[in-house]
């Protein structure tokens, strides 16, 4: 008699499945849309922003923007963190609220990366058979993995700390209207640290917001070289060459990508804010400007348009044709010569893998046991494909989202 009850098969190896996000990735969808949805939100998240000093009895204003991706809207609300730092002037400790910046963008980069990388140092930590991306890692770690991609010890260990408790402090909500879900949380949805003088003794250990391990579990990413993403200076910048990375996969020396300004501006509110056309045409060329600082563009041209009204010509949007390096190209095709793998899902977003045979200690029972649980598995992806055909990535990504909410907002 069969065992309803049976357990999980045991693996052999404890190589990461889960592999990078940001450097030396595998292929596995041409266009990798739950990974470019999180480039669109983290992007938001972590510019325009600025630390000021605290106003007692009161909090920093929490701020609110809102994308157009896929044609789908989603509201971003952010909401600062109170930390405690010293006053360079004075000496004194003083509390100041913090939004997010560029400081906490690569530090949180860098601990998905690590989180990624090392199986055996993250872990999935399982609650109501919901999953959670985790991480144990050290300052020492941190700082190393920056410093082997910019060559230089970028930050102090005290800013380290300081970006994860920002990271933990703040509190950003998603909100989709499609799915009419609201998730909401800190990007790091809790820590515990162990102090240490030794920073390899300074010891966090850091579970994800939900929709971090949402979009990992999807497995649906490309190669993208993170010490040019972590070595540019401005939050645009790296929004722009990811949206290279992962749209334009046909790269090559006779191809071009365009895009208009008045396209892009519906994932860039910060730009979007700005009042004249020129200004924000200028912005976008001072990131491409920058990607021509790590080989990545090679020239790029612009052709605007004008309406026509009194007062004369006056520019309305913009298109820029955008050339790559051969640097860039290579890197390109190296990610296209992988095989594409277009994985199918499990009821909670989890993608569901093959079991190969080589990683399992034997044929019976953890072998036999693996692949009639992906046979169970596909069988239940395929009946919730054909019953959802019409819901679209942005839908899926926050259904599956753990930890979520019904939002009050009406179609």
């Amino acid at each position: 008699m069969k065992n309803k009850s049976e357990k999980p098969p045991v693996k052999t190896n404890t190589h990461s499945t889960q592999l990078s996000l940001f450097g030396q990735t595998t292929l596995y969808k041409p266009d990798s849309k739950s990974i470019r949805l999180w480039e669109s939100l983290s992007n938001v998240i972590f510019s325009g922003n600025k630390h000021l000093k605290r106003i007692e009895g009161r909090f920093l204003d929490s701020k609110v923007d809102i994308i157009e991706f896929e044609n789908e809207e989603i509201e971003v609300i952010k909401h600062p963190a109170r930390v405690e730092r010293k006053n360079k002037n004075t000496g004194d400790r003083e509390f100041v609220d913090a939004f997010p910046q560029r400081k906490e963008y690569v530090v949180l980069e860098t601990l998905i990366k690590l989180a990624v990388d090392d199986r055996e140092k993250s872990f999935y930590q399982d609650e109501d058979e919901k999953k959670h991306l985790g991480l144990m890692v050290n300052i020492y770690s941190i700082s190393q993995a920056i410093k082997a991609h910019t060559g230089t010890a970028r930050y102090k260990n005290a800013q380290i700390k300081e970006a994860i408790e920002i990271l933990a402090g703040s509190q950003t909500t998603f909100i989709s209207k499609s799915a009419k879900r609201k998730v909401g949380g800190s990007l790091i949805s809790w820590y515990t640290y162990q102090d240490s003088s030794d920073p390899r003794q300074a010891t966090f250990l850091i579970n994800f917001h939900p929709l971090i391990s949402e979009l990992v579990k999807r497995m649906s990413f490309r190669q993208i070289n993170y010490g040019k993403v972590i070595r540019l200076k401005r939050n645009l910048s790296s929004f722009l060459y990811k949206r290279f990375v992962h749209k334009f996969i046909q790269a090559s020396k006779t191809n071009f990508y365009h895009f208009s300004l008045s396209s892009i501006l519906k994932e860039l509110p910060h730009i979007r804010k700005i009042v004249r056309k020129e200004e924000q045409i200028r912005e976008i060329s001072k990131a491409l400007e920058d990607l021509k600082g790590e080989n990545i563009v090679k020239h790029y041209e612009l052709t605007r348009e004008y309406g026509k009204g009194r007062g004369g010509k006056k520019t309305v949007d913009c298109k820029f044709e955008v050339y790559f390096t051969d640097e860039f190209i290579g890197e390109q095709i190296k990610s296209n010569s992988i095989v594409n793998q277009d994985y199918a899902y499990t009821d909670i977003g989890e993608a569901i893998l093959k079991p190969v045979f080589d990683d399992y200690r034997e044929k019976y029972p953890h072998y036999a046991s693996a692949k009639r649980r992906y046979n169970s598995n596909l069988a239940k992806w395929q009946d919730l494909k054909s019953k959802n055909k019409k819901s679209g990535i942005v839908h899926d990504i926050f259904k599956n989202a753990d930890k979520v909410e019904k939002s009050e907002t009406k179609d």
